[in-house]
């Protein structure tokens, strides 16, 4: 790498929607990583972490109020910090480093058959331990019924 060059962080978020009845459906969407990120990376490489590290990637964040009234997706400001609606549901992730690519980190969580029914989701977060927002994505939305599951892979990749 050139001195000129910096290094910088793309993601994207996989959704996999199961059916009950075995059909599958795969989406990408791009997100788009805060500020609060970077600002936790010069922490972290400079030892200002405090008493306790808690700049890792924790919890998924799940919200309804992505879209404008016509359905387009919010634009998402890189120093939010905050999903733009009430927080309907919170999981634990899955982390880990992609063995193929040892850059990218991979994110995975599973909202089941019987969670958030009824719901258009349109907006997630990755949250940090220390309840900043790591990245955060919006989109058309999909409505949430008991019969399907959404598996969620969001991958960070550092270049």
């Amino acid at each position: 790498m050139e001195l000129n060059q910096t290094l910088s962080q793309h993601g994207e978020l996989e959704v996999l929607i199961e059916y009950i009845n075995g059909k599958k459906e795969r989406r990408y969407i791009p997100n788009t990583i805060l500020r609060t990120a970077k600002n936790a990376h010069a922490k972290s490489i400079t030892n200002q972490i405090g008493t306790e590290f808690e700049f890792f990637v924790d919890r998924m964040l799940f919200g309804t109020n992505g879209t404008t009234g016509d359905n387009t997706p919010r634009f998402v400001e890189d120093f939010r910090n905050g999903l733009f609606g009430p927080v309907l549901l919170v999981k634990p992730i899955i982390s880990s480093v992609n063995t193929d690519a040892q850059n990218q980190a991979i994110f995975t969580a599973v909202v089941v058959f019987d969670e958030g029914n009824g719901n258009v989701l349109n907006e997630m977060a990755l949250q940090m331990r220390n309840n900043d927002l790591y990245s955060m994505v919006t989109f058309g939305g999909i409505t949430k019924t008991s019969s399907m599951q959404l598996v969620f892979n969001w991958k960070i990749s550092i270049i």
